[in-house]
Formats: structure tokens, C-alpha cells, sequence
């Protein structure tokens, strides 16, 4: 009897770690992204429905590995969906990084894009020699091409070009785009 109670008690912690960790893992996620949006009004960053399908499959990681760990003792079948459920909070923990680091900026003078593992292009207005706008899957992309060879490619929803054509009427020419 005792090793059922014991055995039970052991799951519900269990449960209750995993459900502690997705929720602490989205309570960053929303508090990070309103402090970036606060901080830098200016960036376009990646959509929101990518950091709610990265919490989503969290959640998703999360039962799936609970169960497994419940199943671990009575079949082999524990094991591997302990391992599928890492594996699936991995991606969604990379997903939310990407969706953190990522974004467009178009300042006074240049467009700026981080990218995933954090470097930072950047190309001036008066270097802009071509703006093409290419689909590869449906997915409209925009590659922004600079003098020196510095392309940019992003989403063409990321770009705002607000500040640019403010930039072109100071120079009394005509916004190319």
C-alpha cells in the first residue's frame, strides 16, 4: 500500500514540475517580448502566433513527456516517448528563441535585421541598389541588396517603409520600392 501512495505522490510532483516549467517558460516569453516591444518600438519582429505555437508544442512536450515517464516502469514504449517529449520542448524552446532574437528595423538611415543566432546586418538607404521581392512556398519574401554586396532578407510583412520614404522626401527623391 505504501508503494502505491508512494508511487502516486511521485507522479503528481511529477506533473506538477512539468506544468511549473511550461508555465515559467511562458510567463518569460510574454514578459520578454512586452519589454523588447516597450523598449524598441521601431522593430518589426517574427509573428505571434510563433511564440504561441512554441508554448503550444511546450505544453505538448510537456504531457508527453509525463506520460512516458509514468509508462517508463511498465513497457519500453515510457522510454521513447519521454525521449519524443525532450526532443519536442527542445524545438519549441529553440522556436521562441528565434522569435526573440529576430527582427526588421528601419531607422533614419539604414535597415537593420538580426538573425537567429544574433548577427546584425545592416544597409544604408543611400546604398540600396535593388529590392526584390521573390515567393518560395508561399511565403513572400523581400531581399534588400546594398552597394557593398549586404543583402537582407526577411518577410516582406517586416519591413516598414515609413521611415525610408521620410528618408527619400528629405533627399527630394522618389521612394524606390
Amino acid at each position: 500500500m505504501d508503494e502505491l501512495w508512494a508511487g502516486l505522490l511521485s507522479a503528481l510532483l511529477a506533473a506538477a514540475l512539468l506544468c511549473l516549467v511550461v508555465a515559467a517558460i511562458f510567463l518569460t516569453t510574454v514578459d520578454v517580448s512586452h519589454r523588447v516591444g516597450r523598449r524598441h518600438p521601431t522593430r518589426r519582429r517574427a509573428p505571434l502566433w510563433l511564440t504561441v505555437l512554441a508554448v503550444l508544442l511546450h505544453g505538448t512536450g510537456a504531457l508527453l513527456a509525463l506520460s512516458g515517464w509514468m509508462q517508463v516502469s511498465d513497457t519500453g514504449v515510457g522510454l521513447g516517448k519521454m525521449v519524443a517529449g525532450e526532443v519536442l520542448m527542445l524545438g519549441a524552446l529553440l522556436l521562441q528563441c528565434g522569435c526573440a532574437s529576430l527582427y526588421v528595423e528601419a531607422g533614419p538611415e539604414a535597415f537593420t535585421r538580426r538573425g537567429y543566432f544574433g548577427g546584425t546586418r545592416s544597409v544604408r538607404y543611400d546604398d540600396i541598389t535593388s529590392t526584390r521581392e521573390h515567393s518560395f512556398h508561399g511565403n513572400r519574401t523581400l531581399t534588400v541588396t546594398g552597394r557593398d554586396g549586404a543583402t537582407l532578407h526577411a518577410p516582406i510583412g517586416m519591413f516598414d517603409w515609413a521611415p525610408y520614404e521620410a528618408w527619400q522626401e528629405r533627399r527630394g527623391g522618389d521612394a524606390r520600392r
